[in-house]
């Protein structure tokens, strides 16, 4: 065989090697969409970036959550979550991502509609100095949007929403 015939064929595999790693990935590429629910219009799809984004604004609407980056996947049918966040340093982490896992697959089902609510892995990347007050830094404050009720304020008996600390 000559030099060139073998060298045109390594060069022709490598080719097909490579055509078939690239649509091998588009392949299995992530949906970029989720299917929320079907209505009498038709079906009603949610893009995965809409779901990360409520996530993240769910999670950075508790003072003692400083940011937080999420991931969504589907995996058998259910919508899996990772949630990097940064926290305070005053939080009490046990009780920051157990609110919070409880609260993001309650939002993924009553403001998505969505049913199959996967596992939610939170990941805490690091921790920042300051926190919401020292009067309120071993508990997990309640969002932004909530107010306290007037049993639960100091001394005036009004309604007070709790500061948010950026």
């Amino acid at each position: 065989m000559s030099p060139i015939f073998i060298f045109a064929a390594a060069v022709a595999l490598v080719g097909f090697v490579l055509l078939v790693v690239f649509f091998g990935f588009l392949a299995v590429r992530p949906k970029k969409n989720l299917a929320a629910f079907t209505s009498e219009g038709g079906q009603v799809f949610v893009s995965r970036k809409a779901a990360q984004e409520l996530i993240q604004e769910c999670c950075q609407d508790l003072d003692q959550v400083a940011r937080a980056k999420a991931r969504v996947s589907i995996r058998k049918g259910a919508l899996h979550t990772r949630v990097d966040l940064k926290v305070r340093r005053d939080s009490r982490l046990k009780d920051v991502t157990g609110y919070l896992q409880e609260r993001i697959a309650r939002v993924l089902r009553e403001n998505l509609n969505l049913e199959n609510v996967g596992e939610i892995e939170i990941q805490v990347t690091g921790i920042l100095p300051g926190g919401p007050s020292q009067d309120r830094a071993f508990s997990v404050v309640p969002p932004k949007d909530r107010t306290v009720s007037a049993a639960d304020s100091p001394e005036n008996g009004e309604a007070i929403r709790p500061p948010r600390v950026d």
